[in-house]
């Protein structure tokens, strides 16, 4: 299918909330895997049904209520288990001369923390949820695939297994990559701007200032024009969400998506941000950024797998 890319970013928006596009259905991408294997994907292609980033209509009005309520009605657990995340982070890790890394012990303990309290289940399955974005990712090894669907299938066949339970599943995976991924990039770009300056010192923005998640797809439904750009049936629009070229005000209108697709988990992945740079600032550290490595299986995330930094 052939792309365009839209890297304007009014056309970007009147794009994402036009009804000339739908999004891309990964239900049917694998579909097309499974039949062009003989493989099966079963498990992968129900996931994907519940996943209301990939779904439009009726369908995702349905799963996307139940979210919603699944979040607001544990809104103040989540910050009940942040607030305990955090003082447990800050007081065995957070504190000069130390090194930490913030992948695994800032960003995922903090989701978890979030997850945990939307969600009570085991810890396996937070990390299945965890890696579910990977089947994303066009680079992704067959083998691998199967491997996670073979995963997606022993929870589906678990004892009391039910449809909510499906849409948790995805509940969960869809915050997990961008709420870490967007934590750390701002964490870690944020000490190579201001190397060895105090959080005190430094000017802390309301909302999460780096995003993890680079662009979303639709699909053209029917011939329209945006300015200057032509989309015909079946063209593939990508929309670069974030890029330098940018405002600020334009890159945090996107963030949290737009429309019927905006996220669900917005208001508490701001107040996590907020409660974690309060600290930082109460604690008055310096980051010292030391390395960085980027997943390769990222698309279209640009994910860290580990990022660490000094405190001082």
């Amino acid at each position: 299918m052939e792309n365009q890319i839209v890297n304007n970013a009014t056309l970007v928006q009147k794009v994402i909330k036009s009804a000339a596009f739908k999004t891309v259905s990964m239900a049917e991408a694998y579909r097309r895997v499974a039949k062009k294997t003989s493989l099966d994907f079963d498990a992968t292609i129900q996931l994907m049904e519940s996943f209301p980033i990939f779904v439009d209509g009726d369908n995702h009005r349905k799963i996307r209520r139940f979210m919603a309520k699944q979040v607001v009605t544990s809104s103040g657990l989540q910050v009940e288990r942040l607030q305990i995340e955090l003082t447990r982070i800050f007081q065995t890790i957070i504190f000069p001369p130390n090194e930490i890394e913030i992948v695994s012990q800032i960003a995922k303990p903090l989701w978890r923390a979030i997850a945990s309290a939307i969600w009570p289940t085991e810890e396996s399955i937070f990390e299945l949820a965890f890696d579910i974005p990977l089947l994303l990712c066009p680079t992704l090894s067959l083998k691998e695939r199967l491997y996670l669907n073979g995963r997606i299938d022993c929870f589906r066949t678990r004892d009391n297994f039910g449809e909510d339970d499906l849409v948790q599943l995805c509940l969960a995976a869809a915050g997990a990559r961008t709420f870490v991924g967007s934590i750390v990039l701002s964490l870690y770009e944020t000490a190579l701007k201001n190397p060895d300056v105090r959080a005190s010192a430094l000017a802390w923005s309301r909302s999460i200032p780096s995003s993890a998640l680079k662009y979303v797809d639709r699909i053209c439904v029917r011939e329209t024009e945006m300015g200057p750009l032509k989309f015909s049936v079946g063209i593939r629009a990508r929309l670069i969400t974030q890029d330098p070229a940018y405002s600020e005000e334009e890159r945090t209108r996107m963030f949290f998506g737009l429309g019927t697709h905006s996220c669900v988990g917005r208001a508490i992945s701001e107040t996590a941000w907020q409660l974690l740079t309060t600290q930082l600032v109460r604690s008055d550290v310096a980051l010292v950024p030391i390395s960085i490595r980027m997943s390769e299986h990222d698309e279209p995330f640009s994910i860290p797998i580990e990022a660490t930094v000094s405190i001082r």
